[in-house]
């Protein structure tokens, strides 16, 4: 199961879960992070939406999406998570995602 703890409007958190996640995230996530490492996404921005994109879409959940994302992780804690939920549908095969990107 993975799990993802986002803060609400109202500044409340809320922990969503995924239970099921299917293969076809994993190839995904490969060719996400094909692109970080070929060097096609250039731009650290660009690197950051693709991956929130990816993580919003891992999700069933539609209160899980790209703005609740942007707005309900802290900053200085938002790609530790994002990370963190790529290595949980990767089953924790790899350890770095582009952390820097």
């Amino acid at each position: 199961m993975i799990r993802l703890e986002l803060r609400n409007k109202e500044g409340q958190k809320v922990v969503h879960e995924q239970d099921y996640v299917s293969g076809r995230k994993v190839r995904e996530a490969f060719e996400m992070m094909d692109k970080f490492e070929s060097g096609e996404v250039a731009k650290e921005a660009d690197a950051l939406d693709i991956k929130v994109n990816f993580v919003a879409s891992v999700f069933d959940d539609k209160a899980v999406t790209v703005d609740t994302i942007y707005d309900g992780i802290e900053g200085p804690q938002l790609l530790g998570e994002l990370n963190r939920v790529v290595n949980e549908v990767l089953g924790g095969e790899k350890k770095d995602v582009a952390a820097e990107k």
